[in-house]
């Protein structure tokens, strides 16, 4: 709503009842997706409204199914039901979908249905919530995975510069992907690219393993595994889905400024995942202030458990301790950082931890992706070294050959070189952010408002 964007406890709509289910609405959305079009002959809306005489805040929510058009007993679609489009939003990005503006009962005549008990709302809300924020990091990984394979593409056919390590004494162009640089940025793209969809279909087994497990403490564990991941997937896969987009363009050029290539507009039409279905600011406090200390942080403990078990693995294999001891420190550090948090929560120092929930997550989503690239580097680094025997191939030369010859060992050496790079180059600097959030520097809390001003403004009347 206008007035309630993040902030539901002011939803304003209003419910006056008619009979045991049937309500009168009135009110205004704002942000609605495909909130009108006509493609299909009706749109039923899910509601937040406040009946009369239920309690402020969010504890007097309810939450009733609209419909554009009324259907009749018989399934068919009855007359309209006073639900107008006030306007469509003029957006950034994801312009094919119709983000618009919703009148609820201008004439008076709008009806809706109570969906489940009253006052209910939230609770019957986040069902979809929850599982949306789980789609969301999905689009935002898909949407990253498509700018980099367009900014690989182009990488493998431009034409530009030559042999730098001949300081000029050629004129032979060299593709783009040849350049030192432009093969960091790609690496980095990939790295982040297959962290995130290992982290996304992670939370997607989780949630299959609570739905299908009969074991009623495995399936209780995986939920509060999806439970804890459920805003990382959503804030981390979004933002980190929004940086792979910028490093395409870069890799483009000015032409990744321009509207002849698509990249433009996958940075565009990325942004909106860390906005809609909560905003990353709000994921990460829900991290911080519900998901962390829930169950008595057994559920964080339980994801920490998870990646010692794999780091344990792993160390195992002299050809990756490094890795596996990268990824232990990181952990380390998490849970330090964890500790540090929670501590200020409860010296009920609330607004200082909430200062550091955005950093906190990205630390997490950070950690995680390392435990998951870990993961994947044990499980290709032995494959790769199957492929490899298979082949006699035992110099580097001749193991060269064979992932030049042979795609199933060019995907292992992919996965084996993304992993490397994540774990050795960019795990490390989460050292600094948790370094940032333990120092208890609270100048963001203690500016003054006038002061967050960049010019010194003469007071009135001089």
């Amino acid at each position: 709503e206008p007035g309630a964007g993040s902030d539901l406890a002011h939803v304003a709509t209003r419910a006056v009842k008619m009979d045991d289910t049937q309500y009168k609405i009135s009110g205004q959305k704002i942000f609605i997706t495909g909130g009108d079009y006509d493609a299909k002959p009706n749109i039923v809306h899910p509601v937040l409204a406040r009946r009369e005489g239920d309690p402020e805040g969010i504890k007097g929510i309810s939450i009733f199914i609209v419909p554009k058009y009324r259907v009749k007993d018989d399934g068919s679609i009855g007359e309209y039901n006073d639900v107008a489009c006030a306007g469509i939003e003029h957006k950034m990005g994801i312009k094919g979908s119709a983000t618009c503006q919703l009148s609820f009962g201008d004439n008076g005549d709008c009806v809706g249905e109570l969906l489940g008990q009253p006052c209910q709302g939230i609770e019957v809300m986040f069902h979809m919530m929850n599982e949306e924020r789980l789609n969301v990091g999905v689009q935002a990984l898909g949407i990253a995975s498509t700018a980099y394979l367009n900014a690989l593409k182009y990488a493998q056919e431009r034409l530009q510069g030559t042999d730098i390590r001949l300081k000029g004494k050629s004129t032979k162009l060299l593709n783009l992907i040849k350049h030192p640089d432009i093969r960091r940025g790609l690496l980095w793209m990939k790295s982040y690219v297959e962290g995130l969809r290992a982290l996304n279909y992670y939370a997607a087994f989780c949630m299959d393993l609570r739905n299908a497990e009969t074991d009623e403490k495995v399936a209780k564990t995986a939920n509060g595994f999806l439970e804890f991941l459920t805003p990382v997937c959503k804030a981390y896969s979004s933002d980190m889905a929004y940086d792979v987009c910028e490093q395409a363009i870069q890799i483009f050029g000015g032409y990744g400024f321009c509207g002849d290539y698509p990249v433009e507009q996958f940075a565009r039409d990325c942004k909106i995942t860390s906005l809609y279905e909560g905003t990353n600011g709000i994921q990460a406090i829900d991290l911080v202030g519900r998901k962390l200390p829930m169950a008595k942080g057994e559920f964080f403990k339980d994801i920490v458990g998870q990646m010692e078990k794999t780091i344990n693995e792993v160390g195992g294999d002299m050809a990756l301790q490094k890795y596996a001891d990268l990824t232990k420190k990181a952990k380390d550090n998490m849970v330090d950082c964890a500790q540090h948090l929670m501590g200020l929560m409860q010296q009920m120092q609330i607004p200082e931890a909430f200062l550091s929930a955005t950093p906190f997550l990205e630390v997490v989503g950070d950690t995680i992706l390392g435990w998951m690239h870990l993961w994947q580097l044990s499980i290709a680094h032995k494959k790769l070294g199957e492929i490899f025997e298979k082949a006699n191939a035992m110099t580097e030369d001749e193991k060269k050959a064979v992932i030049n010859d042979n795609r199933e060992a060019a995907f292992y050496s992919g996965k084996v070189h993304s992993a490397r790079f994540f774990i050795s180059k960019i795990l490390p600097l989460q050292e600094g952010k948790v370094k940032s959030i333990k120092d208890d520097d609270f100048a963001a809390l203690q500016i003054e408002e006038v002061a967050f001003s960049e010019v010194a403004v003469a007071p009135a009347g001089v």
